[in-house]
C-alpha cells in the first residue's frame, strides 16, 4: 500500500520523466557522433532501442573508486552483475590496483555462502525511488 503511494507521487513522475530526456540526449550524442564518424550507414538503432540497451546496462553497472587509475567510474563487469541487492548483503566488494593478474575488481563473501544462494551485494542505501529508476526494482 505505502508503495503504491510512493510510487503516484508528483516526484516519481518528474524524476522518472528527467531519467527520460536525460536518455533521449545520449541517443542524440551517440547518433551525432556515429554520423560524425562519416560512416555511410544510417544510425542502426531507434530511440526506443537505444533506451532498453542502455538501461539495461545501467542496471547493471556498479560505482567504483578506482583512485589514481581512473577516479570515480561506473563499471560494467561481467559475472559481478549478476549479484542481487540485499541491505545485509553475504559479499562485498572492492577495486584491487594491485592483484596478481593485475586491476581488478573483486568479490569477497562475508560469510559461508549455501549452494544454490544468491551471492548479494548492497547496491548502497537509496530511497525505492533510486532503485526503481535505476535497477528496475524497489525493497
Amino acid at each position: 500500500e505505502e508503495d503504491l503511494e510512493e510510487a503516484q507521487d508528483e516526484d516519481v513522475e518528474v524524476k522518472a520523466g528527467s531519467v527520460f530526456f536525460w536518455l533521449e540526449e545520449r541517443y542524440e550524442d551517440a547518433r551525432e557522433a556515429y554520423e560524425a564518424q562519416g560512416i555511410s550507414d544510417q544510425f542502426p538503432w531507434d530511440e526506443d532501442d537505444f533506451r532498453w540497451a542502455l538501461g539495461h546496462v545501467w542496471s547493471r553497472c556498479c560505482r567504483f573508486d578506482l583512485g589514481s587509475q581512473g577516479g570515480e567510474r561506473r563499471l560494467l563487469v561481467p559475472v559481478f552483475d549478476l549479484a542481487n541487492h540485499a541491505a545485509e548483503p553475504n559479499a562485498v566488494y572492492d577495486y584491487n590496483a594491485t592483484s596478481s593478474c593485475g586491476p581488478a575488481i573483486c568479490l569477497y563473501a562475508t560469510r559461508d555462502i549455501l549452494e544454490g544462494e544468491a551471492v548479494t551485494i548492497c547496491y548502497g542505501e537509496h530511497p525505492n525511488l533510486h532503485f526503481l529508476l535505476y535497477y528496475g526494482f524497489a525493497v
